[in-house]
């Protein structure tokens, strides 16, 4: 008898092991999927704020005591930086 209950705390400390490593696998996948979550978040908000910048480049541009050539003057300057 008592060599059966030894394999069964034996048994019983293998698929406690098992399951905790089970565990800390799942957790590490979806780790990654955050992160990978993350990136692509970033991404998009990069691209959104990409797009938003080139509608406001395309809006006309006004006169505020400076001319039109003056102000483009500066952007390419601003650019060769």
């Amino acid at each position: 008898m008592a060599r059966i209950e030894e394999r069964n705390k034996q048994k019983t400390k293998i698929i406690v092991g098992v399951s905790k490593w089970r565990v800390e696998e799942e957790t590490e996948e979806t780790g990654e999927q955050k992160e990978i979550a993350d990136c692509q978040t970033w991404h998009n908000v990069a691209r959104r704020e990409e797009r938003r910048n080139r509608k406001q480049r395309n809006q006309p541009i006004v006169n505020y005591g400076t001319t039109c050539q003056d102000r483009r003057a500066e952007e390419e300057e601003r650019t060769k930086k």
